[in-house]
């Protein structure tokens, strides 16, 4: 099953919506600024969301990631309510401004297998506590620029390189 991009993006209206088993991808934009969006349901067979797909979704404040997910697309959470996130083990990259201002999130669960949290990862949003786990290797530039409810950090002793 395929769902194109931006299917639904800038629904007005939409507040709920409940993706179909089989469904491997939301693509870039499907839900982009679906401003009153508050429920989404994922199919366990997603192993990809696209860029921008859940951006801008202002009242979405929780979603459950199912556990073979392998990919979350730049931009892909930005601008969202979400309060609480915890990344599958699957994956290994946070991408570019994945959760960029997210005001409402005050925890990210990373897994043992990220590597690298890209450019502006958590940009401007309100986190207060994120554990850095073994095995990551890299952390970008701006990845937590104010990030101003941060109250600490442990960087493993395996990261190589944290950008400005």
């Amino acid at each position: 099953m395929v769902i194109e991009e931006k299917a639904f993006k800038d629904c007005e209206c939409l507040e709920e919506i409940v993706l179909p088993e089989g469904l491997c991808k939301i693509s870039d934009s499907m839900l982009q600024d679906c401003r009153v969006l508050n429920q989404v349901t994922l199919p366990t067979t997603l192993v990809e969301i696209g860029a921008y797909a859940l951006g801008g979704c202002y009242k979405l404040e929780s979603i459950d990631l199912p556990k073979d997910l392998i990919k979350i697309g730049e931009g892909a959470f930005g601008f969202t309510g979400l309060t609480e996130v915890t990344i599958p083990k699957g994956m290994k990259v946070i991408e570019k401004s994945t959760f960029s201002v997210c005001h409402a999130l005050k925890k990210v669960t990373l897994p043992s297998g990220i590597e690298n949290i890209d450019d502006a990862g958590f940009i401007c949003s309100g986190l207060e506590e994120i554990e850095l786990t073994e095995g990551l290797l890299r952390i970008g530039g701006l990845a937590f620029f104010d990030c101003a409810q941060l109250k600490s950090v442990k960087i493993p002793k395996g990261v190589a390189e944290i950008k400005n």
